[in-house]
Order: structure tokens, then C-alpha cells, then sequence
């Protein structure tokens, strides 16, 4: 109706209520999407802070990136290992040093962030 100039709005209420009413329309009609997962809610600076290594030359040099998730601050170090006790010192380095000991670290699944030291990190 609008691409040919074509405007009515008598006709232009039928047909929503028309769409509105069919049944058929109802029956099929996809189910409004629902959140399955979500994060956890940060609510102050140093609540909960993620954590990631992302590789930056091939098996020779990673990112380790930090993000608050209450204010999104946000650092980064360069680490030539992902041996525990290298990424350990530069979490000391860049974070904990500066805002103390985070209620919660959170990172993905893989095991860049399971070893004894890292848990031990977690859990002090």
C-alpha cells in the first residue's frame, strides 16, 4: 500500500485486525524467544571480572584480556607461555595489585584456566 501511493487507513485497520484475528496465524506462529543463559550480574567495580586468552602469534604469543562486568575496564598483557605460573603473575600484575582480589573470576570452558595454581587463585 505504501510503495504505490496507495494509503488508506480504513484498509490499513481491516488488515491488522484481520492478521490479528486469523486463526490459523495464531496456531503456527513461532513462540517468543525466552533467554536460556545468561551472565551473572555484576553490580560493583571488581564482582566478578572475565577473563580470556587470545593467541596473537601462532603457539608464541597470547592475550590475556580482563573485563570488569560491572564497568567494563578492561586490560590486557601480552604472555609468552600459558604455563599457570606466567599467567598467575600477570593477573597479580594487572589487576590484583591494582584493585585487589575479585569476588569471582569467570572464563570459558577450556583449559587454559584449570590448573591447580589458577584454581588456587579462585579459591583464596
Amino acid at each position: 500500500m505504501k510503495n504505490n501511493n496507495v494509503f488508506d487507513e480504513e484498509f490499513k485497520e481491516c488488515i491488522v485486525e484481520v492478521c490479528s484475528n486469523c486463526r490459523f496465524c495464531e496456531q503456527y506462529k513461532k513462540a517468543p524467544l525466552k533467554p536460556v543463559v545468561s551472565l551473572p550480574r555484576a553490580t560493583e567495580l571488581n564482582d566478578i571480572v572475565a577473563m580470556d586468552l587470545k593467541e596473537y602469534q601462532h603457539n608464541k604469543v597470547w592475550i590475556l584480556h580482563l573485563i570488569d562486568l560491572a564497568t567494563r575496564f578492561s586490560a590486557a598483557r601480552f604472555v609468552y607461555t600459558k604455563q599457570a605460573s606466567e599467567v598467575v603473575s600477570k593477573i597479580f600484575e594487572m589487576w590484583i595489585s591494582i584493585f585487589g582480589r575479585p569476588r569471582k573470576f569467570m572464563s570459558d570452558n577450556r583449559g587454559e584456566f584449570t590448573s591447580k595454581l589458577s584454581l588456587k587463585l579462585e579459591n583464596s
